[in-house]
């Protein structure tokens, strides 16, 4: 019989972490339960690493092509009906696959159910709630606002039954088409969420031209689809570790996240009609963040188009996003003058 849940876990780096990360899924209260570790071209020993679990997991090797393949590669092989995505140097808390299956079992319309997730580093919780702590993309309100505005309302774990300890059962679940919380903000994280895998592959999984942002893109093709669930309650211990990379962060990130509001969002007429000033705000974020970092870069003809997209797009009286286009101009020609 298939699992009912498949865990794909991509590995790259750090292999000194792989070994605990793939016990906490092994030692997940959860019956039916596959685990696929997909060695992304790494050259670390990575199966060496793996050797004690061989017998208990899949192992897949393929040339190097970025997280987003990487993780398709799983999803194609795996057999499950439910996908949970694990980065390799994550600790994955007891609860986690058991509490999100339940979930997606109770609402059979959600392609996704995602939570919270607590930094962590040298056997320490630095922060309980990443999602509170770190406001990813346009909208910086507090956490609990924006969910609440995006949500219609809560119910609590234990009125759903949910196979979790006792402590977690108050925890509140929230269910609904959230697509404007998913295009302003980036609160899905992938890592900290389990798909359904048919609609997963229904909008072809992730986008391949991408290397940063994977997890913004397809949360943010499936909320234009489907709708989703929240679960208020950290799932994994993220670790923070020398080396790590800071995806969303720098000059590439904020091109991927600039594609990303072009390609999604932008291009989608329907969306654009019902909610024009949000797509107003994320195209000036975008456009004015990428124009800032290709200045920077000296990349001055990338920045002169991101102006340009941004003076087209967007009114000249539009929330304070005039100032910031005048400074961003203004870095631009003193540039350019020091050049001549």
């Amino acid at each position: 019989m298939s699992s009912k849940v498949s865990v794909v876990m991509t590995a790259y780096s750090h292999p000194e972490f792989i070994p605990e990360a793939v016990e906490s899924i092994l030692s997940q209260d959860i019956g039916e339960l596959e685990l696929i570790v997909v060695d992304d071209g790494s050259a670390d020993d990575i199966p060496k690493v793996l050797e004690p679990y061989l017998d208990k997991i899949r192992y897949i090797r393929q040339e190097n092509q970025g997280l987003g393949p990487a993780r398709d590669t799983g999803v194609r092989a795996a057999e499950g009906k439910y996908i949970a995505f694990c980065d390799s140097d994550d600790i994955h808390l007891p609860y986690r696959l058991s509490g999100h299956a339940a979930l997606l079992d109770a609402y059979p319309d959600a392609a996704q159910v995602f939570s919270d997730l607590s930094m962590y580093a040298a056997g320490s919780v630095l922060c309980e709630s990443t999602l509170r702590e770190r406001a990813l993309g346009l909208d910086e309100r507090a956490l609990d606002i924006a969910i609440a505005e995006a949500f219609p309302k809560s119910v609590s774990g234990a009125s759903l039954g949910l196979p979790v300890p006792d402590a977690l059962l108050d925890c509140p679940v929230y269910h609904g088409r959230i697509s404007r919380l998913i295009a302003s903000r980036h609160v899905a994280w992938g890592g900290a969420s389990m798909f359904r895998r048919e609609m997963l592959l229904s909008i072809g999984a992730h986008d391949p031209s991408l290397r940063h942002w994977e997890d913004w893109s397809i949360v943010s093709r499936l909320s234009k689809r489907y709708s989703m669930v929240y679960w208020d309650v950290p799932v994994l211990l993220y670790r923070q570790h020398e080396g790590q990379q800071t995806k969303q962060a720098g000059k590439i990130g904020a091109e991927a996240y600039r594609d990303i509001v072009f390609k999604v969002w932008k291009s989608d007429a329907s969306f654009a009609k019902e909610n024009s000033e949000l797509l107003s705000d994320l195209v000036a974020y975008a456009t004015l963040r990428n124009a800032r970092y290709a200045m920077e870069a000296g990349e001055f003809s990338r920045g002169r188009r991101d102006i340009a997209e941004y003076i087209r797009n967007t009114p000249t009286s539009h929330r304070g996003y005039t100032a910031l286009a005048r400074n961003v101009v203004r870095d631009l020609l003193s540039r350019v003058r020091a050049r001549i």
